[in-house]
Order: structure tokens, then C-alpha cells, then sequence
């Protein structure tokens, strides 16, 4: 009896962690500063991606300073994607500004990808896993993003 109820443990504990390995969900953050003439911003991002499902949300929160104008972009783009590989190929879907969200789409328009500010827009890119908890996160093969696992 004291055998049979280990081994309904071992295969429930196994069963239950089966979703978690079958997925290779990626939940990570960076830090991100922009320079472009008078205009600056600096961010936090948080890209979350969800295997199971082809979903994803990218969680953005900074500060933009473009001359003597201050404001704040604070959005989470929620999105679909097909991956092939390393190559992911991303539509938004949602785009939901938090309250404090002043962000001009001028700004964005001239400095970011119409992903982050319109919906049904794609946008490609490459992830690679580096080192143990991070990755690279590349648009045109071109390393942006050096993004890192909670």
C-alpha cells in the first residue's frame, strides 16, 4: 500500500509538471534606453510569450523626453504569433494604454514599429535562448534586445 501510494504521487507530481516542460513559455525583462536627436526614451519592457496558445503581451512602461515635452508610455500590446524556428511572426491584436499613457503617436510613429501603437500590424522577429536565463531578441538580424527570465 505505502509503495502504490508513492508511485500515485510520483505520476500525479509528473502529470502536473508535464504542461510546464511541454511548454517553452518566455517570461522576460528589459531595460532600454533611446536616443535619436532631442528625443529620448527609457523603458522597461516585459515580453511574455505563450506556447501553448501563439499568444504574447508585451508590457511596456517609460518615459519619453522629445525637446522640452515630457511624456509616458505605458501600454501592454497583446498579440498573436506563428513561430518557425527561432523566427516569430507577430500581429498585434490589443493594444491597451494604461491610464497615464500620453505617449504621442507622432513620437512613436517616427521611433517605433506601427506594432507597438496600431493593431493587426506584424512585426518579425528572432529570439535565441543565451545562457541560462536569457535571450537575444533581434529585428533584421540585428541583436536589439538582451532580454532576461525573472
Amino acid at each position: 500500500m505505502k509503495n502504490t501510494c508513492c508511485y500515485i504521487s510520483f505520476l500525479f507530481a509528473t502529470v502536473m509538471s508535464l504542461p510546464a516542460q511541454a511548454s517553452a513559455s518566455i517570461d522576460c525583462h528589459v531595460r532600454h534606453k533611446l536616443f535619436h536627436g532631442d528625443f529620448a526614451v527609457t523603458s522597461f519592457y516585459e515580453f511574455i510569450f505563450d506556447e501553448a496558445n501563439n499568444t504574447g503581451v508585451l508590457k511596456i512602461n517609460g518615459k519619453i523626453s522629445a525637446g522640452d515635452k515630457k511624456e509616458t508610455l505605458s501600454r501592454n500590446i497583446y498579440f498573436d504569433y506563428v513561430r518557425k524556428k527561432d523566427v516569430y511572426f507577430s500581429k498585434s491584436r490589443e493594444i491597451k494604454k494604461i491610464p497615464i499613457d500620453n505617449a504621442s503617436e507622432l513620437h512613436l510613429s517616427e521611433h517605433y514599429p506601427h506594432f507597438f501603437y496600431m493593431e493587426n500590424e506584424p512585426l518579425t522577429f528572432t529570439i535565441k535562448k543565451f545562457g541560462n536565463n536569457s535571450y537575444t531578441i533581434s529585428f533584421v538580424n540585428v541583436p536589439l534586445f538582451l532580454c532576461t527570465s525573472k
